[in-house]
């Protein structure tokens, strides 16, 4: 399958470039960083299928309009780290630079690697101005600032680039870290868009209405997010119209701070070990998690609403056709075979199992890809879902494509 829009491909640095690097800028001072800075991809890979490959001219253009933001907050010189007002205000024109100048699809977004030529190649020196490195004034342990410079979850500029593709321009400006971070962990929540949106702009009304006191900004927002994850295990959120999908965010909101108040006053009818507690921690969280960008494809599947005895038995009839479709592709045939052998006995399962079983399957037959790949047909990604569902299963795979 191929990406819809037509969009940039970038440079990725392996592994062993990127933790040598970041070596080396451990012992630098932000100056010496500006001068091993550089838009040059000669010996970095770039994805295999590529729409267009991003030219050195536009990665220097990236590079200057990035450094004419950061000499606008004090670059060089001043440390945001320092001043958490103008810190926040950075990233967030950082995050609307990023997103509208790079032309990267999520899927390119979401490799590791892509991030790592970006933070530790081209803009080093940025990243160490925002982020400084142990050598420097930051009393940071050198665990938390590798975080920042290759970290999936809060490395700089992804997590940058991620929170402007997920909250728009006004939710961004609106949230913490914090609020980001307790949003897009939660893949079953972030990976569906209308939801997330929903939850975000539910949260932005009720700072403009409701008077939080200290700390409770935070209870409320982590509240509500460990809620609406719950809330998917019983409610049709798929299926809900925008009007519909607002009310749900505003009864999640509206339980949250009655939780969080009644707490706050000692009311010893809530349950402490409730408020902090996620809903999921299971097999189906696990699935979504590991699978990165896949799981936005997914997210429809997972709430089925009824898988009756005669739906799965359409499904395994479907199997057989589909790899027919496919005569001669071994990697199909192999694929429709472990499909078979797990809706074989589907209904032994429990509920979140049932539901990764279906979301490969369904992924497998009626979904667009993900991500593309080179394989004939464009099956590795399919491969990759079923592998990891086996995997969360505890299920040995039937087959092994080689």
């Amino acid at each position: 399958m191929t990406e819809a829009e037509h969009r940039r491909s970038y440079p990725r640095a392996s592994l062993l470039q990127a933790t040598a690097r970041l070596a080396e800028l451990s012992g630098m001072n932000i100056d010496e960083a500006s001068k091993v800075a550089s838009n040059n991809f000669e010996g970095m890979r770039f994805h295999h299928t590529p729409e267009q490959i991003v030219s050195e001219e536009d990665l220097m253009s990236l590079r200057l309009k990035t450094l004419e933001l950061a000499t606008k907050f004090g670059f060089p010189t001043t440390r945001t780290r320092l001043d958490g007002q103008s810190a926040n205000q950075f990233d967030i024109e950082l995050a609307s630079l990023l997103y509208n100048e790079m032309e990267i699809i999520p899927a390119e977004a979401a490799d590791d690697e892509v991030w790592w030529f970006i933070t530790l190649f081209l803009l080093p020196d940025v990243a160490l101005w925002r982020f400084p490195l142990a050598n420097e004034v930051s009393a940071e342990s050198p665990a938390t600032w590798h975080v920042r410079f290759m970290d999936r979850r809060r490395g700089f500029f992804r997590q940058a680039w991620w929170r402007y593709f997920l909250l728009g321009k006004e939710v961004c400006e609106v949230f913490n870290e914090d609020e980001f971070l307790n949003l897009v962990d939660r893949v079953a929540l972030s990976g569906y868009k209308p939801l997330a949106e929903a939850l975000s702009f539910e949260f932005i009304c009720r700072l403009k209405t409701s008077n939080y006191v200290s700390g409770e900004r935070r209870s409320v927002f982590r509240q509500s997010m460990i809620l609406a994850r719950r809330a998917l295990g019983h409610e049709a959120v798929y299926a809900m119209d925008t009007e519909r999908m607002s009310i749900f965010a505003s009864t999640i909101f509206d339980k949250s701070e009655k939780l969080v108040r009644q707490a706050a006053i000692g009311d010893e009818s809530i349950d402490e070990a409730f408020l902090e507690s996620e809903f999921s921690e299971g097999s189906l969280n696990k699935f979504l998690t590991e699978l990165g960008t896949i799981a936005q494809v997914l997210m429809p599947y997972i709430t089925r609403p009824n898988l009756s005895d005669q739906f799965i038995f359409e499904l395994r009839e479907m199997l057989p056709v589909y790899a027919r479709l496919h005569p001669g592709n071994e990697q199909v045939a192999k694929i429709s075979q472990d499909l078979e052998h797990l809706l074989a006995g589907i209904q032994g399962l429990n509920r979140e199992d049932q539901l990764i079983v279906y979301a490969a399957t369904a992924y497998f037959l009626l979904a667009e890809d993900a991500i593309p790949d080179a394989s004939k047909g464009g099956f590795d990604d399919d491969e990759k879902v079923l592998d990891l569902a086996f995997k969360c299963l505890q299920r040995s795979r039937p087959s092994s494509v080689k």
